[in-house]
């Protein structure tokens, strides 16, 4: 989501997906001098350095010349319009997936589980199911979300800085100059999950309709059936966090991305029951048919006892009474993970939520280990 965003606000017109051999083979290369030279010695990296400048270089000279949008209402209509254009390109080397399994890849066993597959004749990958989806997962809703709100806010209503301004300052990691002003004009505007903005929550429904939008507008959907939106992020909000450039919500470069519909882990600073309302205020009824999942890590100091217990699965009624959809809590000390990340000889039996799934915290890779350790806990 966030990178159709910024080309909008930049009138960037390229394809997020299908690479021109100029393209391709800069990433290729770029991998081969990571993997070789990025790590190595004094001259591996001196090697390196002027790789990294020619890049630089390189991908300057093909950048479009910036073009920002007029008013607010021009922005949305450029973020529809690209996001449009990515969820196409990337669903039709999914219908061509589809098409495949279509022809070699029969499924009879799970066909004759599925009503009406027996009835109709057809295999299940040929749309002999009653009901045909196709599940599309979207990462970086709430960062994409911030984003138009701050500059709803700095740029178009309070006019505290211009649309050239904030570029410069995202292109720079709000660096050097103002940018470190303009950062922090962007920053207080209230996120997602200070419960006390409706605004916030109304840009987060905002965004998952335009993402809706565009999965609508893709044709041939494969079955016969639709694409669902889900966001169910599970751990790519960290994979694709490392890649994406600064945002207008005032994240730096390379913070991981919030997890599925969820308030921004660098950013949260309301309580647990602030972040849960504002989560409970998405229409997930009109804008998740796929469904998604809200993954907290909850203090255990904060409900000790039965008593403790009675409380917290009082919150979680409420929650759901609100409208919130799935929740996944890890109800465990943070000091406690740390000292398993220090000593796992301490904790063979230690069970996490991870995102999709639970798993024994010994067992996860090292990044995995320090992505749950630093999600916002709620003490």
């Amino acid at each position: 989501m966030t990178l159709p965003l910024l080309q909008a606000l930049k009138g960037d017109e390229r394809d997020l997906w299908n690479f021109d051999h100029a393209d391709q083979l800069e990433k290729i290369a770029t991998k081969f001098m990571e993997h070789h030279f990025r790590d190595g010695g004094e001259k591996a990296r001196w090697v390196f350095d002027r790789y990294s400048r020619a890049r630089a270089a390189y991908k300057k000279a093909r950048t479009p010349k910036l073009n920002p949008p007029k008013d607010l209402d021009e922005l949305l209509d450029r973020f529809q319009a690209r996001l449009n254009a990515l969820a196409t390109a990337i669903l039709a080397d999914h219908q061509q997936i589809e098409q495949l399994l279509r022809e070699q890849f029969t499924v009879p066993l799970s066909s004759s589980l599925s009503r009406n597959c027996v009835e109709t004749g057809k295999d299940l990958n040929e749309g002999g199911a009653r009901f045909n989806s196709s599940g599309i997962q979207a990462v970086g809703i709430t960062d994409a979300a911030d984003s138009l709100h701050a500059l709803d806010q700095v740029v178009f209503r309070k006019k505290q800085f211009t649309l050239n301004e904030v570029i410069d300052a995202i292109d720079h990691d709000f660096v050097g100059g103002d940018r470190p002003r303009i950062r922090e004009a962007l920053l207080a505007v209230p996120k997602f999950g200070e419960d006390h903005s409706a605004e916030a929550v109304r840009w987060v429904n905002k965004t998952l309709e335009i993402y809706n939008n565009a999965l609508k507008q893709v044709p041939n959907c494969p079955r016969n059936g639709i694409y669902a939106a889900g966001y169910y992020a599970l751990n790519v909000n960290d994979v694709y966090g490392k890649r994406t450039p600064s945002l207008p919500s005032g994240r730096l470069s390379g913070v991981p991305l919030a997890n599925s519909v969820a308030p921004h882990y660098g950013m949260q600073a309301a309580d647990l029951l602030s972040s849960l309302n504002s989560v409970a205020g998405v229409d997930f009824a009109k804008y998740a048919p796929n469904g998604t999942t809200v993954t907290f890590t909850i203090d255990a100091a904060l409900f000790q006892g039965p008593a403790g217990v009675r409380n917290l699965a009082a919150i979680f009624r409420t929650y759901f009474k609100k409208g919130g959809m799935q929740f996944q809590p890890n109800v465990i000390s943070r000091e406690i993970l740390l000292d398993a990340y220090e000593h796992p000889e301490r904790y063979p039996y230690l069970l996490v939520r991870v995102a999709g799934y639970c798993a024994y915290f010994n067992h996860l890779s090292d990044d995995l280990k320090k992505i749950i350790i630093n999600r916002t806990c709620y003490g």
